[in-house]
């Protein structure tokens, strides 16, 4: 996993959820450590350079099967970098935006032809939101699903600002504005 935001972090609990041996998340903000490992990531890296040396030594050289790319913007860059973390057959699953004007990612097409690795894009899951909406739901009602975990700041209607500040700065993974009478 390549980000630990809000989307990052749901990623994670689906990793887990789905029963991944190692969910290996990089960010740049160190403080997000914790938050990974108590969502169940089993590795933390603040670059994502040590995270490919650490599982190229981890897998004895086979690689991650999916690398998912969920940070704030994406860039094309990110692509190779995710590539080179990939194992034989294995899939980038580029979940962020970003600027829709760009259109340069710059790939070794030999990692990808002669690994048989893959790009593969995605749209909200790629199920149908209503199977898949009802089956989360029925997760988080058996106790399965620990969205609750995703929520590490509240914010009242009057601090939203700060909220966003803190959003941008990666001090949250999701922050939740809070109304109360006060705020009518």
């Amino acid at each position: 996993m390549l980000g630990l935001g809000g989307v990052g972090a749901a990623a994670v609990l689906g990793a887990v959820g789905a029963g991944a041996e190692r969910v290996i998340v990089v960010d740049p903000v160190a403080s997000k450590r914790e938050l990974a490992l108590g969502l169940g990531a089993t590795h933390f890296f603040v670059n994502a350079q040590t995270a490919t040396e650490a599982v190229r030594e981890e897998t004895w050289g086979v690689m991650a099967e999916k690398v998912i790319i969920t940070v704030g913007r994406m860039e094309g860059a990110l692509l190779q970098v995710a590539l080179e973390m990939t194992s034989k057959l294995g899939v980038v699953v580029p979940v962020s935006s970003g600027d829709v004007t760009e259109v340069d990612a710059k790939l070794n097409v030999t990692q990808l032809r002669g690994y048989l690795r893959s790009v593969k894009g995605v749209l909200l899951g790629g199920g149908s939101p209503k199977r898949t909406i009802a089956r989360l739901v029925d997760l988080y009602a058996a106790g399965q699903l620990p969205l609750e975990r995703l929520v590490t700041a509240r914010y009242p209607l009057a601090d939203i600002n700060r909220g966003y500040d803190d959003m941008r700065a990666g001090r949250n993974l999701r922050g939740l504005l809070v109304f109360d009478g006060a705020d009518r």
